[in-house]
């Protein structure tokens, strides 16, 4: 079987990760001593990466791979992790003959990108990423769902509200971990608390968050990465919503969309009592 996938033998096989970020960037590493060129990717040498055993199965069980590494290298770094960069990617693992690259390449494993932990700080640092295959999806319970507010999101298929128009691009310094001022005032700020923020310039570009609270010109967001004081950011904003049957009608007029149950009780009807 092997001389039949390598003919020239298993002593110039290596093994190559390719890992796809949900921005869009997309990295190559290898374990061979030198740089491979595969399908015009890079796939840098990584001798500190080291793969699990791969748990495959022929059923509809969720397969499952680990691959722990050091934070060498700035394609893999602690700020990243941190940050969330890593969340949602795809990997592919696959074995090539570094002799003959233009050889057909062994699959091994793919799947998405799970759990990213890290252990100890700085160049000593490492992380161990979790490989999860497309099945896990299925393994996943679906509860049925009921809630007074809507479960849809702002524009997304079962909302249907078109977005264009609806989003802003704002210079903006931070003033805290979460705090950002913009330079110009905001018109009708309101209508961006609770939307979608993205980083557009800076340091921290194509991370996503969510504005927490408008006052004027202070942007409160909720984001894994810490901002540093006094940092320039670009940020394009997104229309929020309270998901509240009111606001869909009121703002949007879509409540023929609506997905949820407006008239459904909350919580706070376990606690109320009659007085007699």
């Amino acid at each position: 079987m092997t001389d039949r996938l390598f003919p020239g033998g298993v002593g110039t096989i290596c093994l190559c990760w390719k890992i796809m970020r949900l921005d869009g960037l997309t990295l190559g590493f290898t374990s061979h001593d030198r740089p491979l060129v595969l399908d015009g990717l890079t796939y840098e040498p990584v001798c500190g990466m080291t793969p699990s055993a791969i748990l495959t199965s022929a059923s509809f069980e969720a397969d499952s791979m680990a691959i722990d590494g050091f934070l060498h290298s700035d394609r893999i770094s602690e700020a990243d992790l941190r940050a969330g960069r890593w969340d949602g990617a795809t990997l592919q693992v696959f074995a090539c003959d570094w002799h003959r690259p233009e050889r057909p390449p062994i699959f091994l494993a793919r799947g998405l990108v799970g759990d990213v932990r890290q252990t100890g700080l700085g160049a000593g640092g490492q992380f161990r990423m979790e490989l999860l295959s497309p099945f896990v999806a299925l393994a996943r319970r679906q509860a049925l769902a009921v809630s007074p507010t809507c479960r849809a999101e702002l524009g997304d298929l079962v909302c249907g509200v078109d977005m264009a128009g609806r989003a802003l691009d704002v210079d903006a310094v931070a003033r805290g971990r979460r705090l950002v001022e913009a330079a110009d005032p905001i018109a009708d700020s309101s209508r961006f608390v609770l939307g979608k923020m993205r980083v557009i310039g800076g340091r921290l570009a194509g991370l996503d968050g969510t504005v927490v609270q408008v006052d004027g010109r202070e942007i409160t967001l909720a984001m894994r990465a810490d901002l540093a004081l006094g940092e320039q950011l670009r940020l394009r904003l997104f229309e929020g919503c309270d998901k509240t049957l009111s606001t869909c009608s009121g703002r949007f007029g879509n409540a023929a969309a609506f997905a949820g149950e407006p008239h459904l009780p909350g919580n706070d009807a376990l606690v109320r009592y009659g007085v007699g």
